[in-house]
Protein backbone atom coordinates (compact mmCIF):
# COMPACT_ATOMS: atom_id res chain seq x y z
CA UNK A 1 0.00 0.00 0.00
CA UNK A 2 1.46 3.36 -1.06
CA UNK A 3 2.29 5.96 1.66
CA UNK A 4 0.02 8.91 2.05
CA UNK A 5 1.42 12.25 0.86
CA UNK A 6 2.05 14.84 3.59
CA UNK A 7 -0.70 17.34 4.04
CA UNK A 8 -0.26 20.56 2.08
CA UNK A 9 1.18 23.45 4.14
CA UNK A 10 -0.65 26.74 4.18
CA UNK A 11 1.06 30.18 4.21
CA UNK A 12 3.58 30.53 7.06
CA UNK A 13 2.42 32.65 10.00
CA UNK A 14 4.49 35.82 10.49
CA UNK A 15 7.12 35.51 13.20
CA UNK A 16 6.39 37.50 16.36
CA UNK A 17 8.82 40.36 17.01
CA UNK A 18 10.09 40.60 20.55
CA UNK A 19 8.50 43.51 22.37
CA UNK A 20 10.87 46.49 23.08
CA UNK A 21 10.96 47.48 26.73
CA UNK A 22 9.59 51.01 27.29
CA UNK A 23 12.15 53.79 27.78
CA UNK A 24 12.39 55.80 30.98
CA UNK A 25 10.82 58.77 29.25
CA UNK A 26 7.90 56.63 28.07
CA UNK A 27 7.46 55.23 31.54
CA UNK A 28 7.56 58.72 32.98
CA UNK A 29 5.00 60.04 30.51
CA UNK A 30 2.72 57.03 30.64
CA UNK A 31 -0.61 57.91 32.07
CA UNK A 32 -0.55 61.52 30.77
CA UNK A 33 -2.79 62.62 27.97
CA UNK A 34 -1.69 64.88 25.11
CA UNK A 35 -2.92 68.09 26.77
CA UNK A 36 -0.96 67.42 29.91
CA UNK A 37 2.17 66.66 27.89
CA UNK A 38 1.74 69.89 25.96
CA UNK A 39 1.53 71.88 29.20
CA UNK A 40 4.69 70.17 30.50
CA UNK A 41 6.56 70.98 27.29
CA UNK A 42 5.48 74.63 27.47
CA UNK A 43 6.62 74.84 31.10
CA UNK A 44 10.00 73.37 30.21
CA UNK A 45 10.31 75.84 27.35
CA UNK A 46 9.47 78.69 29.74
CA UNK A 47 12.17 77.57 32.19
CA UNK A 48 14.71 77.32 29.38
CA UNK A 49 13.81 80.84 28.21
CA UNK A 50 14.27 82.24 31.73
CA UNK A 51 17.66 80.52 32.01
CA UNK A 52 18.78 81.90 28.64
CA UNK A 53 17.66 85.43 29.54
CA UNK A 54 19.51 85.30 32.87
CA UNK A 55 22.65 84.02 31.12
CA UNK A 56 22.49 86.89 28.64
CA UNK A 57 22.05 89.38 31.51
CA UNK A 58 25.15 87.99 33.25
CA UNK A 59 27.21 88.27 30.08
CA UNK A 60 25.96 91.81 29.50
CA UNK A 61 26.91 92.76 33.08
CA UNK A 62 30.42 91.44 32.44
CA UNK A 63 30.83 93.38 29.22
CA UNK A 64 29.31 96.69 30.33
CA UNK A 65 32.36 97.80 32.40
CA UNK A 66 34.60 97.01 29.42
CA UNK A 67 32.39 99.02 27.07
CA UNK A 68 32.34 101.86 29.59
CA UNK A 69 36.12 101.79 29.89
CA UNK A 70 36.58 101.81 26.12
CA UNK A 71 34.15 104.73 25.85
CA UNK A 72 36.13 106.69 28.45
CA UNK A 73 39.41 105.97 26.63
CA UNK A 74 37.87 107.10 23.35
CA UNK A 75 36.54 110.30 24.94
CA UNK A 76 39.93 111.10 26.49
CA UNK A 77 41.90 110.43 23.31
CA UNK A 78 39.54 112.48 21.15
CA UNK A 79 39.73 115.33 23.67
CA UNK A 80 43.50 115.37 23.12
CA UNK A 81 43.34 115.00 19.36
CA UNK A 82 40.12 115.26 17.36
CA UNK A 83 41.64 113.13 14.57
CA UNK A 84 41.29 110.08 16.81
CA UNK A 85 37.53 110.30 16.24
CA UNK A 86 37.96 108.56 12.88
CA UNK A 87 39.57 105.49 14.45
CA UNK A 88 37.75 102.37 15.59
CA UNK A 89 37.94 101.14 19.19
CA UNK A 90 40.86 98.79 18.55
CA UNK A 91 42.96 101.53 16.96
CA UNK A 92 42.05 103.95 19.76
CA UNK A 93 43.22 101.45 22.39
CA UNK A 94 46.52 100.89 20.54
CA UNK A 95 47.14 104.65 20.46
CA UNK A 96 46.29 104.90 24.16
CA UNK A 97 48.75 102.07 24.90
CA UNK A 98 51.53 103.96 23.08
CA UNK A 99 50.74 107.07 25.11
CA UNK A 100 50.73 105.10 28.38
CA UNK A 101 54.22 103.76 27.63
CA UNK A 102 55.43 107.33 27.11
CA UNK A 103 53.83 108.45 30.39
CA UNK A 104 55.09 105.50 32.45
CA UNK A 105 58.42 107.15 33.42
CA UNK A 106 56.51 110.22 34.58
CA UNK A 107 54.21 108.05 36.67
CA UNK A 108 57.27 106.53 38.38
CA UNK A 109 58.64 110.03 38.98
CA UNK A 110 55.34 111.05 40.58
CA UNK A 111 55.54 108.03 42.91
CA UNK A 112 59.04 109.06 43.94
CA UNK A 113 57.91 112.63 44.60
CA UNK A 114 54.96 111.41 46.65
CA UNK A 115 57.29 109.18 48.69
CA UNK A 116 59.66 112.11 49.25
CA UNK A 117 56.79 114.37 50.34
CA UNK A 118 55.53 111.66 52.72
CA UNK A 119 59.04 111.32 54.19
CA UNK A 120 59.34 115.08 54.72
CA UNK A 121 55.87 115.23 56.27
CA UNK A 122 56.78 112.39 58.64
CA UNK A 123 60.04 114.07 59.68
CA UNK A 124 58.38 117.42 60.36
CA UNK A 125 55.93 115.64 62.65
CA UNK A 126 58.70 113.73 64.46
CA UNK A 127 61.12 116.28 65.95
CA UNK A 128 62.74 117.49 62.71
CA UNK A 129 63.05 121.24 62.05
CA UNK A 130 63.24 123.01 58.70
CA UNK A 131 65.51 125.90 57.82
CA UNK A 132 66.33 127.33 54.38
CA UNK A 133 65.34 124.21 52.47
CA UNK A 134 67.08 121.77 54.84
CA UNK A 135 65.79 119.52 57.61
CA UNK A 136 67.53 119.13 60.97
CA UNK A 137 67.19 116.49 63.69
CA UNK A 138 68.56 117.14 67.17
CA UNK A 139 68.95 113.59 68.44
CA UNK A 140 68.05 112.43 71.96
CA UNK A 141 70.62 109.61 71.98
CA UNK A 142 74.04 110.17 73.55
CA UNK A 143 76.50 108.27 71.37
CA UNK A 144 79.96 108.62 69.85
CA UNK A 145 80.51 110.48 66.60
CA UNK A 146 80.77 107.15 64.75
CA UNK A 147 77.31 106.12 65.96
CA UNK A 148 75.97 109.61 65.30
CA UNK A 149 77.00 109.18 61.67
CA UNK A 150 75.17 105.84 61.55
CA UNK A 151 72.09 107.36 63.17
CA UNK A 152 71.95 110.11 60.57
CA UNK A 153 72.45 107.70 57.67
CA UNK A 154 69.45 105.68 58.85
CA UNK A 155 67.36 108.80 58.17
CA UNK A 156 69.08 109.42 54.79
CA UNK A 157 70.86 112.40 56.33
CA UNK A 158 74.38 113.29 57.45
CA UNK A 159 76.00 114.91 60.48
CA UNK A 160 75.39 118.62 60.12
CA UNK A 161 77.84 120.88 58.37
CA UNK A 162 77.59 124.64 58.86
CA UNK A 163 77.91 126.69 55.71
CA UNK A 164 77.56 130.29 56.88
CA UNK A 165 76.82 132.63 59.79
CA UNK A 166 73.05 132.40 59.38
CA UNK A 167 73.03 128.62 59.66
CA UNK A 168 75.38 128.72 62.65
CA UNK A 169 73.16 131.27 64.39
CA UNK A 170 70.09 129.10 63.69
CA UNK A 171 71.71 126.01 65.23
CA UNK A 172 72.99 127.92 68.25
CA UNK A 173 69.48 129.22 68.94
CA UNK A 174 67.88 125.81 68.33
CA UNK A 175 69.98 124.05 71.01
CA UNK A 176 70.18 126.94 73.47
CA UNK A 177 67.50 125.43 75.73
CA UNK A 178 68.37 121.79 75.07
CA UNK A 179 70.47 119.51 77.28
CA UNK A 180 74.19 119.10 76.56
CA UNK A 181 76.33 119.82 73.53
CA UNK A 182 75.92 118.32 70.06
CA UNK A 183 78.28 116.65 67.64
CA UNK A 184 78.66 118.39 64.28
CA UNK A 185 80.29 116.76 61.29
CA UNK A 186 83.75 118.19 61.84
CA UNK A 187 86.84 116.03 62.35
CA UNK A 188 90.57 116.55 62.34
CA UNK A 189 92.48 115.17 59.34
CA UNK A 190 95.87 113.87 60.52
CA UNK A 191 97.31 113.70 57.02
CA UNK A 192 96.45 117.27 56.06
CA UNK A 193 96.58 118.70 59.59
CA UNK A 194 93.30 120.50 59.00
CA UNK A 195 89.66 120.29 60.12
CA UNK A 196 87.21 118.96 57.57
CA UNK A 197 83.62 117.87 57.43
CA UNK A 198 83.07 114.10 57.55
CA UNK A 199 82.28 114.05 53.80
CA UNK A 200 85.51 115.86 52.98
CA UNK A 201 84.24 119.41 52.41
CA UNK A 202 86.16 122.24 54.05
CA UNK A 203 83.96 124.56 56.12
CA UNK A 204 83.87 127.89 57.85
CA UNK A 205 84.80 127.53 61.52
CA UNK A 206 83.19 129.02 64.63
CA UNK A 207 85.59 128.06 67.40
CA UNK A 208 85.39 129.19 70.97
CA UNK A 209 88.29 131.26 72.25
CA UNK A 210 91.33 129.00 72.67
CA UNK A 211 90.00 126.34 70.32
CA UNK A 212 90.87 124.08 68.61
CA UNK A 213 93.25 122.56 71.11
CA UNK A 214 95.36 119.43 71.39
CA UNK A 215 94.32 117.93 68.05
CA UNK A 216 96.17 114.69 68.81
CA UNK A 217 93.48 113.53 71.25
CA UNK A 218 90.59 115.92 70.57
CA UNK A 219 89.73 115.16 66.96
CA UNK A 220 85.98 115.89 66.91
CA UNK A 221 83.98 119.08 67.30
CA UNK A 222 80.80 119.84 69.21
CA UNK A 223 78.44 122.77 69.26
CA UNK A 224 77.96 123.99 72.83
CA UNK A 225 74.44 124.74 74.00
CA UNK A 226 75.65 127.07 76.74
CA UNK A 227 77.50 129.61 74.63
CA UNK A 228 77.76 133.26 75.61
CA UNK A 229 79.60 134.42 72.48
CA UNK A 230 77.54 134.10 69.31
CA UNK A 231 79.23 132.47 66.31
CA UNK A 232 82.01 131.19 68.60
CA UNK A 233 80.53 128.02 70.09
CA UNK A 234 82.60 125.11 68.76
CA UNK A 235 85.01 123.15 70.94
CA UNK A 236 87.07 119.99 70.53
CA UNK A 237 86.59 116.61 72.26
CA UNK A 238 87.69 112.99 71.78
CA UNK A 239 85.41 111.34 69.20
CA UNK A 240 84.62 108.44 71.54
CA UNK A 241 82.87 110.59 74.13
CA UNK A 242 79.09 110.26 74.24
CA UNK A 243 76.91 113.18 73.23
CA UNK A 244 73.91 114.04 71.12
CA UNK A 245 74.25 114.95 67.47
CA UNK A 246 72.70 117.13 64.77
CA UNK A 247 71.56 115.39 61.58
CA UNK A 248 71.00 117.42 58.43
CA UNK A 249 69.10 116.46 55.29
CA UNK A 250 69.25 118.48 52.12
CA UNK A 251 67.03 118.08 49.03
CA UNK A 252 68.26 115.38 46.68
CA UNK A 253 70.04 116.70 43.59
CA UNK A 254 67.53 115.02 41.25
CA UNK A 255 64.73 117.23 42.62
CA UNK A 256 66.86 120.35 42.21
CA UNK A 257 68.13 119.56 38.72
Amino acid sequence: MAPKPPPAKGPAAPAKRPQRPPTKLELCLSGYNCATLGVLMLFCLFLYTLWYISLCAVEKAKRDPLRHAVAQIRHYMISRNAEYGTLNDTAIILEAEKMSRELLPWAEKIKEIQAEIADIHYKLNHRWMSYRGHLYLFSFDSVSLHNTIKLCKQSKAYVADIQDNDEEAFLEEAIRHKHGSYYIGLVYNNKEWTWHHTDGKALNTYWKEGEPRNSRSNKCARLANACNTKLHCWYTVPCSLLARGICKKKPEDKWIN
